[in-house]
């Protein structure tokens, strides 16, 4: 009975530290892969007939890898855009989009500043206007993971 108990005992602690490990592991390599994936900072004008279509494309093409999305800077250098109302309400499910408002004179001034503050070992700049500039981001994208 004594050993019984004892090797229950044993066999419940050793569960424990497998789980514990497990856990510790998966947390340390979601934090690795995240700190790892590079920026990426986009330059726009007037994008609100595509700039929806591009930030789920990019989610999905980076689900379908199963890599973290990275953090997305939308700059956008237009004053009448509607795209701030689109990137805010795709916000909530996609997290990883920030909108910074610019102008063409600011838009450089804006692009340092958030290169400064990033914090990441890469970042990706590109000015954007239309499809064929999405595929080529998303290549170099790729690249770059």
């Amino acid at each position: 009975m004594f050993f019984t108990d004892l090797f229950v005992l044993l066999f419940a602690a050793y569960g424990l530290a497998i789980l514990i490990y497990q856990v510790v592991s998966r947390l340390s390599a979601v934090r690795t892969e995240r700190s790892w994936s590079p920026a990426a900072i986009v330059i726009v004008d007037e994008a609100q007939g595509w700039i929806e279509w591009f930030v789920r494309k990019l989610s999905l093409h980076r689900l379908l890898q199963g890599k973290d999305a990275g953090d997305l800077f939308i700059v956008d250098q237009s004053l009448t855009s509607e795209t701030y109302q689109i990137v805010s309400r795709l916000q909530s499910t996609h997290p990883f989009v920030t909108y910074i408002a610019s102008s063409e004179s600011r838009g450089i001034a804006d692009v340092l500043a958030l290169l400064d503050t990033t914090r990441r070992s890469q970042a990706l700049v590109a000015a954007m206007k239309d499809e064929r500039d999405i595929h080529r981001f998303l290549k170099t994208w790729e690249q770059l993971q």
